[in-house]
C-alpha cells in the first residue's frame, strides 16, 4: 500500500513544475522551483563542507549541518534574487522582491526537508543509493529527491505570492 501511494504521490508533486509551466508566464516560472532547490542544495554543501560543525540531523542523513542549512538557506535567497534581477532587467517583468526573499527562505527550508525525507526513507529501507547513473552521487533521484517537496511549494507561492506581473 505504501509503495503505491508512493508511486501515485511523488509524480504528483513533481507534476508541479508541468503545471507552473502551464499557467500565464510559466515559461518563465518554470526555473523558479530549479532555482530555489539547486542554490539551496549548492550553498548548503560548500558551506557545510567549509564550517559545518554541528549536525542537523546525525540519525537521518549524518553529512547535513546547521552551518549548512543556513548557508542554504542564504543561497536559495540570493539565487531567487539574482532570478528576480533577470527577470525584471531581461525580459521586463514587475519583480516583488520582498516575495523572492521570502522564496528562498521556504524553497530552502522544503529542500532540506525533502531531502532529509528521502534520506530517511533510505535508511529505512537500507538502500545506499537510489542508482549509479551519476557516480559518486546517489542516483538521479538524489538530485531531485528536495524537489518533490520544493516544486509543489513553489507550485503554491505563485499562485499566493506572484513573484512577477508583466
Amino acid at each position: 500500500a505504501i509503495s503505491f501511494v508512493a508511486g501515485l504521490l511523488l509524480p504528483y508533486l513533481l507534476a508541479a513544475i508541468t503545471r507552473i509551466h502551464a499557467v500565464d508566464n510559466g515559461t518563465y516560472m518554470v526555473l523558479v522551483p530549479f532555482v530555489m532547490a539547486f542554490m539551496s542544495d549548492t550553498f548548503a554543501y560548500f558551506v557545510g563542507c567549509a564550517i559545518g560543525k554541528h549536525k542537523l540531523a546525525p540519525n537521518i542523513s549524518p553529512n547535513k549541518t546547521i552551518e549548512g542549512m543556513v548557508g542554504g538557506v542564504l543561497g536559495a535567497t540570493v539565487g531567487m534574487v539574482a532570478y528576480g534581477l533577470v527577470m525584471q532587467f531581461v525580459f521586463g517583468f514587475t519583480v516583488n522582491y520582498i516575495f523572492a526573499v521570502i522564496y528562498g527562505i521556504l524553497g530552502s527550508v522544503a529542500s532540506v526537508f525533502g531531502d532529509l525525507v528521502f534520506s530517511a526513507i533510505k535508511r529505512q529501507t537500507c538502500i545506499k543509493d537510489y542508482g549509479k547513473f551519476i557516480p559518486g552521487h546517489g542516483g538521479v533521484l538524489d538530485r531531485f529527491d528536495s524537489m518533490v517537496m520544493v516544486a509543489p511549494l513553489a507550485e503554491l507561492l505563485l499562485l499566493v505570492l506572484p513573484l512577477a506581473v508583466k
